[in-house]
């Protein structure tokens, strides 16, 4: 019991690392986006967008699943106190993400020419286009360096790297902007940022390669290695893939078939919901190396303790949240982005509905089975999950215009993740619905009591009803959890003990989880 909750403590402080890092970056680059837009206009703004496309999609197809198979191998050797297996991996991952970052760079340089004139249909481009391979091999780079902190749970200096990558950014572009540059300067202040943050975080990687290593050895073994990462890693980057596939084929049918004032509604939405975005990308990212320390043979018990754990503490904050957007989307819509996008609280409401999925394992399942090994897994979920969506989307876009597409999405993940439990259950594993089920009640019940509220209550605009009925949700999904038995006084505990070392956060949960205690208590009484 103690090494899991070590365990979880650990994943809950890489996580805050990793939810620091998101935020950091993410208001970074927003501001970064704000300045090249207002400084170059609509015109030349395009056209810096443009030039990226080709060094983004060509960063896309060269991973090959190396930096997950980096992740997977590092954890696996490093929590085995094998530190030269460990090591082996990580010179192995940064050897190939060197090479392939350096070779598609020299091919975009290459290519510019054709890729700007027939790609972007803007031949002018191509000198643009150049310069964007600097910002390629940083990527490459980059993306391994991440994967090696991620494999050895050091999220820190992985925060400090993305938040360094986009400060870096920021301050090159109003640079280069104001010295005269214009686009050029905001791409090759783009790309700066990436080799920089690139090569920086790539010395750092190669010294934790701290273990002596026989030369000789790791190059005859060379190889063998790259055959395994790629027997690991090809899997998961098909996935990623066929869910890359799934979005573009929702664009195309956006274009085709949705009214510009649809999806300009569709698109307020979908970036107000990375609010739930920040939450949940950390959970995924931290699960994966955990759930990689574990042999499902061997560990079995363990193993299956640390998913329930994952799976009903994660549904604790992500159904609330995602209830909670689903009920004031229309109040947060005109907060934010005024009362023209009639439209969008609809569709914020239906893409919410995604994240209700947690309580059903959605956050942890890709990272369990990619932890374990069992990468083919994961494509048949993805693949399951695209045809679903793909199938759906036309005749329900046809039908239900933007809507339909969403629910199509909807669909699909919710096949893709059944799939996902069956295979789930074959292992000799299972989740514990009978909480996430309690969960979805007390969340559905606290927002039917707000929802009421919000209909009889006198409240003018929608500051005042955020302003009073936030505290009065928070404060009866906090009431009802305990009293429903969704918690116990060991989930209490494990809370506790989870996150007692993290000062600033324990601070304001410590008093929560002691009126949760007492309400657990109160309710075993009047039993």
């Amino acid at each position: 019991m103690e090494d899991l909750v070590t365990t979880a403590r650990t994943t809950v402080k890489g996580g805050l690392y990793i939810l620091l890092g998101n935020v950091l970056s993410t208001a970074l680059l927003a501001l970064t986006s704000i300045i090249v837009a207002r400084a170059l206009g609509p015109k030349d703004y395009g056209l810096y967008s443009l030039s990226l496309v080709p060094s983004s999609l060509v960063a896309t197809l060269i991973t090959l699943g190396v930096n997950s198979a980096v992740i997977n191998f590092i954890a696996r050797y490093f929590s085995k106190g094998d530190l030269e297996g460990a090591s082996r991996f990580i010179l192995y991952g940064g050897s190939y993400s060197l090479l392939s970052g350096t070779l598609a760079a020299l091919l975009l340089v290459a290519y510019s020419n054709p890729l700007a004139t027939y790609l972007l249909k803007r031949g002018d481009l191509a000198d643009l286009v150049r310069l964007t391979s600097l910002a390629l091999l940083g990527q490459s780079m980059l993306n391994f360096s991440l994967s090696t902190f991620y494999g050895f749970n050091n999220m820190r200096p992985a925060a400090f790297l993305r938040g360094f990558q986009a400060g870096m950014k920021l301050s090159l572009i109003s640079a280069l902007i104001l010295y005269g540059l214009r686009e050029r300067g905001a791409i090759l202040g783009h790309s700066l940022s990436y080799l920089l943050a690139g090569l920086a975080g790539a010395f750092v990687a190669f010294r934790t390669a701290k273990a002596p290593l026989d030369f000789k050895r790791v190059i005859i073994g060379a190889p063998r290695g790259l055959k395994q990462m790629l027997a690991y890693g090809l899997p998961i980057y098909f996935s990623s893939l066929l869910l890359g596939l799934t979005v573009q084929i929702n664009n195309i049918i956006l274009a085709a078939y949705a009214t510009d004032v649809e999806i300009g509604n569709y698109s307020v939405a979908f970036k107000l919901l990375s609010l739930l975005t920040l939450l949940s990308s950390p959970v995924s990212m931290t699960l994966f190396p955990t759930f990689s320390k574990f042999d499902l043979v061997k560990g079995r018990d363990k193993l299956g303790k640390l998913l329930r754990w994952s799976v009903k503490y994660t549904a604790l904050l992500l159904i609330p949240s995602s209830t909670y957007i689903m009920l004031f989307s229309a109040q947060l819509i005109r907060l934010i982005y005024g009362t023209s996008y009639v439209l969008a609280p609809i569709y914020l409401a239906l893409l919410a509905v995604n994240y209700l999925y947690a309580g059903l394992g959605s956050l942890a399942i890709y990272p369990f089975f990619n932890g374990i090994g069992m990468t083919r897994t994961t494509l048949a979920i993805a693949f399951i999950s695209s045809l679903t969506s793909i199938s759906l989307a036309l005749p329900l876009t046809l039908t239900l215009r933007v809507e339909g597409l969403i629910l199509a999405n909807l669909s699909g993940s919710l096949v893709g993740l059944t799939y996902g439990l069956i295979k789930l259950k074959n292992a000799g594993l299972k989740l514990d619905l009978g909480s996430s089920i309690k969960i979805y009640v007390v969340a559905g019940l606290s927002s039917l009591i707000v929802w009421a509220l919000k209909s009889l209550l006198p409240l003018n605009g929608g500051l005042a009803k955020l302003a009073v009925l936030s505290p009065v949700y928070a404060f009866l999904y906090f009431l009802i959890l305990p009293l429903s038995g969704s918690i116990s006084l060991r989930d209490v505990d494990v809370l506790r003990s989870i996150f007692k070392g993290f000062k600033p956060l324990y601070a304001p949960l410590r008093p929560l989880l002691a009126f949760e205690e007492r309400l657990i208590r109160l309710r075993g009484k009047l039993k």
